[in-house]
């Protein structure tokens, strides 16, 4: 019976010693990765830019599959047929896809804001920005709010791509259109990224603090070699070269809500194929990913 008894209790110790190792940690982090990422699909018409947006959406995907973030944020989606293709190589590893924003029939052509998940999106909210000027004013630009759930956390994301250049005040007036948005969504313990291509240099204080303002984000170093996003020096696709124009104007700023990180870096990347006599870079930006840990 003795015996009976121990070979029980050391059975016991064993079954629950493996079940433990095996069990999931009821404390333990999460991470979440979001990729920012403009991706020059002008409209084919353009055929001064030598862009070639068909040429380079089956290679992006690849790129984008690789560095795994959990959701992609994509500015300059304008093209139909390159951003059909762009799905459709992505769609088995980011099944829930969002936009192009604003897209509607008429002359002007969509807002170029396109949104890819792992997770379940549900779509907020849109902006169509009040304001524009030169070009800009052929694109329906504005602002993309979603909600992800990844069964852990939810949290929202808003993607944009504002005026390229502008005066003070017409950029103020689309960082506050995108503010308004965000603040009106906004709930305790669901935090907010704002992502996308701002068209605002980090070396310009008069923008720049009228950006954090406006969205009352907060912005954060960078790590890793890369320290810009616009690289007029070292970037093949860049058409107006001057070597002084180097600096950040892509952004992934965090909104708290209440919820504070353990851990969150941003990292700017590089990628490049030799997809056409002389060009490598896959975009005229570099990608911009945040690394969080909850």
């Amino acid at each position: 019976m003795k015996f009976s008894l121990l070979v029980t209790f050391l059975l016991t110790c064993i079954t629950e010693g493996f079940a433990g190792n095996d069990a999931p940690v009821e404390n333990a982090h999460k991470s979440l990765r979001i990729l920012s990422y403009n991706i020059k699909f002008l409209p084919r018409i353009i055929r001064r830019s030598h862009h070639y947006p068909l040429k380079r959406a089956p290679i992006i995907p690849q790129y984008v599959i690789e560095e795994n973030p959990d959701v992609v944020v994509f500015q300059e989606a304008f093209d139909g047929a390159a951003d059909r293709i762009l799905k459709r190589k992505l769609k088995a590893q980011y099944p829930y896809i969002i936009g192009p924003l604003n897209k509607k029939a008429g002359f002007k052509i969509n807002g170029g804001v396109l949104i890819c998940s792992k997770y379940p999106l549900k779509q907020l909210g849109t902006v169509q920005y009040s304001q524009c000027e030169d070009f800009d004013c052929w694109a329906r630009k504005g602002v993309l709010l979603v909600e992800v759930t990844d069964g852990t956390h939810t949290f929202q994301i808003a993607g944009t791509h504002m005026n390229g250049g502008g005066s003070v005040a017409l950029k103020t007036s689309q960082y506050r259109e995108m503010g308004n948005l965000v603040k009106k969504f906004a709930r305790p313990g669901i935090p907010q990224f704002c992502v996308g291509d701002y068209n605002t240099s980090n070396l310009e204080p008069q923008y720049y603090n009228a950006l954090i303002a406006n969205l009352d984000a907060e912005d954060g170093p960078i790590s890793g070699d890369l320290c810009v996003t616009n690289d007029h020096l070292n970037n093949d696709m860049e058409e107006d070269f001057n070597p002084k124009d180097r600096n950040i104007i892509d952004y992934i700023l965090y909104r708290s809500n209440g919820v504070k990180p353990q851990k969150m870096t941003r990292t700017i990347k590089q990628y490049c194929y030799h997809w056409s006599k002389g060009h490598e870079d896959l975009s005229d930006h570099y990608p911009l990913v945040m690394d969080l840990v909850w």
